[in-house]
């Protein structure tokens, strides 16, 4: 267990947790956090993994895709192979059964308490 300040919204920390990397999320209104590892070859998703805005498509009656962002949906890509996640709930966007560990967060005050 560890315990950090509040970090500001949309902004990010990681601590060690007995030898595994967790990062810490402050979405505005809630915050998450996830052990530090891609499901794919282990790189630094949450520490170093870029964030954007969750693209996605459809069909149309042509066949023909249309893009649009989700709407209050983010997305944390992995720098070493562009791996994604949805941020919220840690869902890999290719699998949606396949997500990044989640670690518990509690905050009290200014005091944000993280565990596995």
């Amino acid at each position: 267990m560890v315990t950090i300040r509040a970090i500001g919204e949309g902004e990010r920390v990681t601590v060690d947790l007995d030898g595994t990397p967790v990062t810490v999320f402050n979405l505005g209104e809630r915050y998450v956090a996830y052990v530090d590892r891609c499901l794919h070859q282990s790189g630094p998703v949450c520490s170093r993994g870029t964030l954007h805005p969750h693209l996605d498509a459809v069909l149309d009656e042509r066949g023909e895709a249309r893009e649009f962002f989700v709407e209050g949906s983010q997305v944390i890509a992995c720098p070493w192979h562009g791996w994604e996640y949805d941020l919220e709930t840690g869902e890999a966007l290719w699998n949606r059964s396949r997500r990044l560990r989640p670690a518990r967060v509690e905050v009290d005050g200014d005091a944000v308490t993280v565990s596995l």
